[in-house]
């Protein structure tokens, strides 16, 4: 048998494909699979292929990235001095639109729209949210959700990861009594942008 039926048939641990996809610059799958291992001393002959590399992603479970962001957040607010604002930890939670690739799975479960005054051709679109800390540059959670859920919808299920010693600052849209009384039990600060004639 030669050499080359040997070659490129690596796979990809978990941990291998997770630190990978982190990474991962813009470059072609292979070319970045032989940099990622020629870094660790592997043989070129032992490179796996972007194949192997697209068959282990698509086993891969999307909540392996939300437990280890969970994980790496309270790790981090175990294990480390943080800033704080006069003892609060200042969050944001803040939304915007994002526009997803081509592809029949995606549009079912997304959709189609027409976005833009000039568009022409109809998009899969996405609404994302997320609830950063502003002074320690971490995202504590981020929601991905259809493009006709509301940011404010949305708002609501970052509250989780929120504690009493926090302060939220929220942008003009959000306001509103039922997310206000809820900040309030939760022992929460907030600081909303109003618009003057709401005041």
């Amino acid at each position: 048998m030669s050499v080359n039926s040997f070659t490129r048939d690596r796979n990809f641990n978990f941990s291998e494909l997770i630190i990978f996809l982190l990474q991962k610059d813009n470059g072609s799958y292979q070319k970045e699979i032989n940099t990622y291992f020629d870094s660790y001393g592997v043989s070129p002959h032992s490179f796996p292929s972007s194949s192997a590399l697209c068959q282990s992603r698509a086993k891969l479970s999307p909540n392996a990235f939300i437990e280890l962001n969970r994980k790496a957040v309270s790790d981090f607010y175990s294990d480390s001095t943080y800033k704080k604002w006069k003892g609060y930890r200042v969050l944001a939670i803040d939304g915007s639109t994002l526009q997803l690739p081509r592809h029949s799975t995606i549009e079912e479960e997304f959709g189609l729209h027409l976005f833009g005054p000039k568009t022409d051709r109809a998009k899969s679109l996405a609404r994302v949210s997320y609830l950063y800390d502003v002074l320690n540059g971490l995202v504590l959670d981020s929601q991905i959700n259809s493009f006709s859920t509301s940011e404010t919808h949305m708002a609501w299920e970052h509250l989780e990861h929120v504690a009493g010693n926090d302060i939220i600052l929220f942008d003009r849209y959000y306001p509103s009594y039922p997310l206000i009384f809820m900040l309030k039990s939760m022992g929460t600060d907030f600081c909303f942008r109003m618009n003057p004639q709401d005041i």
